[in-house]
């Protein structure tokens, strides 16, 4: 028997094949879509797995950790592919994706600074340009999550509490506060994602261990539970339909709102 598409005149499978696609869109970005498919504990680390972001050139997941400090990517499935060791970071909490094999890395001591780094295949500890962050932020309650919007050319900080807060940075270091989430009954923040696709930020709580889905004027407009003991950072595939969640002490949670199977 032929395929459903070729049993439809053309135009009814054109509008099947968009119906269809329409369907798995919808799941994109949409909190309550995701499933969780495994999670798996991050090998080489004996705790503090920090930071995670998604690099669409070389379509993985990177995760950074404080202790001991390395830098790893993992494929979407949570095979580790390389493991960098980086030297000089104090207390590395945040890592973002920006452009072709740049990321940036978020330290969180009072004061803390971005740091981006080159990931080329080859390439081992190199320091593209360190920028100073001056926040004022008590100590131990500072930087705990980075993401970048590329179009603005500007990254968007996570202040962890005292107060809860999105802070805005120029890649000169200068800032200014884009919201504060104080009123939103979670304890903390400890990680971020920009959806330049949607224009919307997705917030993780570690101690409500949730994630949150919030506009860029500070409405939150969804929430959910995550897996994860104690969730650190958060990212996504770019078209939406891949959820990551890293935790410490070591663990990743792998999520998917069109099915499993693919990943296990």
């Amino acid at each position: 028997m032929p395929p459903p598409c070729l049993r439809l005149a053309t135009a009814g499978c054109a509008l099947a094949m968009l119906f269809a696609s329409a369907a798995a869109f919808q799941g994109a970005w949409n909190l309550p879509a995701y499933e969780l498919c495994k999670a798996i504990a991050l090998p080489f680390i004996d705790d503090d797995a920090s930071g995670a972001t998604y690099n669409p050139v070389t379509q993985s997941v990177w995760v950074i950790t404080g202790s001991p400090k390395y830098l790893m990517e993992f494929s979407e499935r949570g095979q580790m592919l390389r493991k960098l060791s980086w030297d000089g970071f104090k207390d590395p909490e945040g890592l973002a994706w920006m452009v072709g094999y740049q990321m940036a890395v978020l330290e969180e001591p009072t004061k803390g600074g971005v740091t981006v780094v080159n990931v080329a295949p080859g390439v081992v500890n190199v320091e593209e340009r360190r920028t100073k962050v001056d926040l004022d932020v008590p100590s131990h309650t500072g930087l705990e999550g980075i993401t970048y919007n590329d179009k603005e050319e500007v990254y968007y900080v996570v202040q962890e509490k005292d107060p809860k807060r999105i802070v805005e940075v120029q890649l000169n270091g200068t800032y200014r506060e884009l919201f504060t989430l104080e009123n939103i009954g979670v304890g903390d923040l400890s990680g971020v994602h920009y959806a330049s696709q949607i224009n919307k930020l997705f917030v993780l709580s570690q101690e409500d261990k949730s994630v949150m889905k919030v506009t860029m004027k500070g409405k939150v407009v969804q929430q959910r539970d995550i897996a994860g003991e104690r969730p650190e950072g958060i990212a996504f595939t770019p078209d939406g339909q891949r959820m990551f969640i890293v935790s410490e002490p070591r663990s990743m949670s792998i999520y998917s709102t069109n099915g499993c199977d693919e990943l296990i």
